[in-house]
């Protein structure tokens, strides 16, 4: 499993975190902060690590 794969599955969990904070009433300010902090980070983060991944392995060619 290669970093990309890693980073995809780590997205996944994230949207799962959103997605519980959304519906769950009873989730904590804590833990709505810390998740929602870190899930917009890397979300954001994430294209920025492709593109240049891409541009990487279009460069080596």
């Amino acid at each position: 499993m290669n970093l990309t794969d890693r980073l995809l599955a780590l997205a996944v969990y994230f949207l799962a975190l959103i997605t519980l904070q959304l519906t769950s009433p009873a989730t904590s300010d804590t833990f709505r902060t810390l998740a929602s902090g870190t899930s917009i980070l890397v979300l954001y983060g994430m294209p920025l690590y492709l593109l240049a991944q891409f541009l990487e392995s279009r460069v080596s060619e």
